[in-house]
């Protein structure tokens, strides 16, 4: 099977990931956020392997970015006009746009696809994302490449509209005189008052009556009973400890993990080793799904030094995807978990001299661990 067609089978099942992650129920208070900034992690992408970007949407289905980063050709600039669609906190992106990048062999321009992006807005303004797809350098005469980048950021500008009024506190007691006119209400003396002229107090029906509570919500009155009160969703489980085995992964061969989670994103810091050496990586990650059930996405940096094993000189620094990834975690927090990507090599340095980018290769892993 040729690299452009694998490429594309595999952006179509992380773009039918993406889909089914965003079909959840939309959020009660909707936002619209104009403005986004951004840092983003890539490998091929749009801003190359570091960058930061702005996105300014004047509707919700329409994005403009523009980017700036640095790459394998040097330092690039992108504009991209995006798509978007699904709720008002998470949405699926499609974008096409043009990079123009210029470093020591010279300037080039590139053609460059997010094909399944995804995008989530915290109500915090915490903004997360990622994207896979395609890159083509133009006048190459080559093929298309696989392209993927992970970012973290916030939004600003719009926040979601809060109630005109606000609800009076819960036991507060309402007069008679909210119900009608503001005359009629003060035209009605009290018990208290009629008595205090040495009238009778006037007859009043049953259905005169204070009202009940459904009563009080028909005419838009607080009722005097006390809400109930939802049960907290904050995840009581936000650390995780695994051991991992791979080939060619962020921990090489075999390692350990730690994770900790916020709202959608988890930051996985390990050490392992592998075919380099000795290896410590750092991997944020968006983790997607629910009841237990989690597509993972992330990308970060490692570090691998072969000078501990048998006589080793050489140190190297490299970025890992976990394009398709998944975990499995059960009720007791014992999980199962397992990642297909890919690794490139950024840089080495070896007895030869120092080396570049190398190829960028396949790589996997499988671990189990616990959450606590």
């Amino acid at each position: 099977m040729s690299a452009p067609l694998l490429a594309v089978r595999v952006l179509a099942v992380t773009g039918l990931f993406f889909c089914a992650a965003n079909a959840r129920a939309e959020t009660p208070a909707q936002v619209h956020a104009p403005h986004r900034l951004r840092f983003d992690l890539g490998v091929g992408s749009a801003v190359g392997f570091a960058g930061g970007t702005y996105t300014w949407s004047p509707e919700s289905a329409a994005h403009l970015e523009l980017g700036a980063g640095l790459g394998h050709s040097g330092l690039v600039g992108s504009v991209m006009p995006k798509v978007s669609f699904g709720s008002s906190r998470d949405r699926f992106l499609l974008g096409l746009g043009g990079a123009f990048a210029y470093g020591p062999m010279g300037a080039s321009g590139w053609l460059n696809a997010d094909l399944a992006g995804y995008e989530h807005l915290g109500k915090s303004g915490l903004l997360l994302s990622a994207a896979v797809g395609l890159t083509y350098m133009l006048g190459s005469g080559g093929g298309p490449l696989p392209q993927a980048r992970f970012g973290i950021g916030g939004w600003f500008g719009s926040r979601p509209a809060s109630p005109a009024t606000k609800p009076l506190p819960a036991g507060t007691p309402v007069a008679a005189t909210s119900i009608g006119s503001g005359e009629q209400g003060s035209a009605q003396p009290d018990a208290g008052s009629a008595s205090a002229l040495g009238k009778p107090p006037p007859l009043v029906a049953p259905a005169a009556q204070p009202a009940s509570a459904p009563a009080a919500q028909a005419t838009g009155l607080p009722s005097t009973q006390e809400p109930s009160r939802a049960p907290s969703s904050t995840p009581s489980r936000r650390h995780r400890f695994g051991l991992d085995l791979g080939l060619f992964s962020a921990v090489g061969f075999a390692g350990a993990t730690y994770a900790y989670l916020l709202d959608s994103m988890t930051l996985e810091a390990a050490a392992g080793f592998g075919v380099s050496g000795v290896q410590l990586s750092l991997m944020p990650k968006l983790r997607l799904g629910s009841e237990g059930i989690y597509y993972v996405f992330g990308i970060g940096p490692s570090y691998a030094d072969s000078r501990p094993f048998h006589g080793g000189d050489e140190t190297s620094v490299w970025l890992n995807a976990d394009l398709l990834g998944f975990e499995r975690e059960l009720s007791s927090g014992f999980s199962l978990s397992g990642a297909l990507g890919l690794t490139v090599l950024l840089w080495r340095n070896s007895a030869e001299g120092d080396l570049g980018l190398g190829p960028c290769l396949p790589q996997l892993r499988v671990g189990v661990g616990s959450w606590f």
